[in-house]
């Protein structure tokens, strides 16, 4: 299980830190623990975030980590692989990590991630270096039969994201915890 095992293990310090232990005892939870994923509303790129600016960048950041939070609910990575460039190594990890995990019938439960602060670190000719910092709430990682294999408790992190403006618009060429 190491997709949410990316995002959640780097909100959990894996790009360098250590990795909280787990909540409670994943041999004492049970396939009830994890709910099944549901269906939800498609996401809508906010017109501000089409923008070639900061204000831009800062609205398509904070879209982002929406379509972050959704690959991780949903399982399902679409939105990542359109915004996210394959020099982004961070991105390639969560994204490949999310389909192995799929494909061998994992679920995600919990976990979701909001926005605290966006803030633009750097601007060049290209893109925008911006700071932002998410917050996950509580996730558990449930195998195939449904018993919890990782938990991790709540956490509030920094990242930087690279963003590059493409004909396309915004894409996300880096995205690092930030130390």
């Amino acid at each position: 299980m190491a997709a949410l095992g990316c995002l959640a293990g780097c909100l959990a310090g894996c790009g360098g830190g250590p990795t909280p232990p787990p909540q409670q005892d994943a041999a004492k939870q049970s396939a009830a623990a994890v709910p099944s994923v549901t269906a939800a509303a498609p996401l809508t790129l906010p017109a501000l975030a089409r923008q070639r600016s900061t204000e831009g960048a800062a609205s398509f950041a904070g879209y982002w980590w929406q379509v972050v939070d959704r690959a991780y609910q949903q399982m399902d990575v679409t939105g990542l692989r359109t915004f996210a460039l394959p020099a982004c190594a961070t991105c390639v990890r969560l994204i490949d990590g999310t389909e192995r995990d799929r494909s061998v019938g994992a679920r995600y439960a919990g976990g979701q991630i909001t926005v605290q602060a966006v803030r633009t670190v750097a601007v060049n000719r290209t893109g925008v270096w911006l700071r932002t910092t998410v917050a996950q709430k509580p996730l558990r990682i449930a195998d195939a039969r449904g018993a919890v294999v990782r938990s991790t408790a709540a956490q509030t992190t920094r990242f930087v994201l690279g963003l590059v403006w493409t004909p396309a618009g915004w894409r996300v060429a880096a995205m690092e915890v930030e130390r």
